[in-house]
């Protein structure tokens, strides 16, 4: 519950910090938005005032002067009647565009909903059961779903089956036919149908009954489709029923 609450502690105060950038954000955009419109209402009012001024100058002229008065005055009132005009027309007498400010989230509430998870592991305290000391060099083990184990014993260039309990059953790749033997056997796995597939020195995979029996071969040195250099290691899919190697000095799987 610590471990949790340390985690969502952390991202709410993310979540907050975040939340504090946004309103900065705002709030400049809000100010800068305040001054543009203050700028443009101080020019609408000293255009206004302007106005007001020239009509009232002109309405007090015809109320107050004589006629030779409103007359010698014509020509300045056109003049500066054309000028304000054409000051005027390009001018529209409003706040300008306006501006919507929105905040764009991003929506976590479904992730929120299914962030996280626990785990419960189960920490190892092995316990010593038994010693199998029937082998030499072993270089890799796998186990039979029949309840055999095999081990790749590489300095006696063979494969050991052992039974359910232990006992030694069989030895097998050391002797035979070319094609059946084993060279520094360092990799073994079981496919579906309980043979074993065994990788070693010889650049090869080669595959054997649970028996000991020789089935086939495939692969050599090189670097080729079909070819290792020194794999190491081999494991068996049992989803997609393939076979992985570890092709040690092609630096490839």
């Amino acid at each position: 519950k610590a471990q949790v609450d340390a985690k969502v502690y952390k991202l709410e105060a993310i979540l907050v910090a975040r939340r504090r950038e946004l309103h900065s954000q705002i709030d400049g955009e809000v100010c800068q938005g305040k001054k543009e419109l203050a700028a443009r209402i101080d020019g609408h009012e000293l255009r206004q005032a302007q106005l007001s001024s020239c009509v009232e100058f002109v309405e007090g002229s015809l109320q107050n002067g004589t006629q030779e008065e409103v007359l010698s005055m014509k020509r300045q009132v056109e003049e500066r009647a054309r000028e304000m005009a054409e000051e005027f027309k390009p001018q529209q007498l409003v706040l300008g565009p306006e501006k919507e400010i929105s905040a764009v989230c991003a929506d976590l509430s479904s992730a929120c909903q299914t962030l996280g998870e626990v785990k419960f592991e189960t920490i190892f305290r092995g316990t010593h059961v038994k010693t199998i000391g029937e082998v030499k060099h072993p270089r890799h083990i796998a186990f039979a779903k029949t309840g055999e184990t095999v081990v790749c014993e590489r300095n006696a260039n063979c494969m050991k089956v052992f039974d359910s309990n232990h006992r030694l059953l069989r030895s097998f790749g050391n002797t035979g036919p070319e094609e059946s033997r084993l060279f520094e056997p360092r990799g073994v796995a079981i496919s579906f149908d309980n043979t074993l597939i065994v990788v070693g020195g010889d650049h090869s995979v080669k595959k054997f009954t649970l028996e000991g029996q020789f089935i086939a071969s495939v692969g050599s040195e090189g670097s080729g489709r079909l070819q290792s250099h020194t794999p190491f290691a081999i494991a068996y899919n049992h989803t997609n029923n393939r076979l992985y190697v570890c092709d040690t000095f092609n630096h490839r799987i």
